[in-house]
């Protein structure tokens, strides 16, 4: 007989789970004011304003489709970085046809 202590196995009881703090609803709080107030920008300012913030947030949703595509999937292509480049050339050039 050995005299080292059994160990017992591992249960379920022996892990608490917490689904909810008080940080999760202060950044629930403030996502949906910066939404609303995005949302609401049409609405008190000028056209250049808009045309800039849609600008920015393109080339912000092509950068992290970039960074998807390219940095974590690895997935290097000469189509998707044609298709990267050539989208803020397009939105330059609509943006600055368009009047």
């Amino acid at each position: 007989m050995s005299s080292q202590p059994q160990e017992r196995p591992i249960a379920l009881s022996d892990f608490t789970v917490s689904r909810s703090r008080n940080m999760h609803r202060w950044v629930l709080i403030i996502s949906i004011v910066v939404v609303i107030g995005l949302a609401s920008v049409p609405f008190w300012s000028t056209v250049a304003v808009c045309r800039t913030m849609v600008t920015l947030f393109t080339l912000m949703a092509l950068a992290q489709m970039w960074n998807l595509l390219g940095g974590y999937a690895g997935l290097v292509s000469v189509g998707q970085q044609a298709y990267i480049g050539s989208a803020p050339t397009g939105c330059g050039s609509s943006a600055t046809c368009s009047a």
